[in-house]
């Protein structure tokens, strides 16, 4: 495989996001990545991406979704409170 450097996924990420498509098997992990770099660098949040807020964050999220099943049971195989 060969390896393209940052700028080249940037530049790539970046034409396809104006083209407003991204074709199926041409996208890569680098062109996702670059998309992520640049949606960050628009909004200047790059000084809140440190690893405890990061951390906090991701607490926060396990959170919302554990919440769905609090009190939700197997017992019996039906199952217990449900709201979605």
């Amino acid at each position: 495989m060969k390896k393209r450097s940052k700028t080249t996924h940037k530049r790539a990420a970046s034409e396809a996001k104006r083209r407003g498509e991204f074709p199926g098997d041409a996208v890569t992990i680098g062109d996702l990545r670059a998309l992520m770099r640049e949606f960050v660098g628009e909004r200047e949040w790059g000084k809140y991406h440190v690893p405890r807020n990061l951390a906090a964050s991701v607490a926060v999220e396990a959170g919302e979704l554990l919440e769905l099943f609090q009190w939700w049971t197997d017992v019996g195989g039906s199952g217990g409170k449900r709201h979605w």
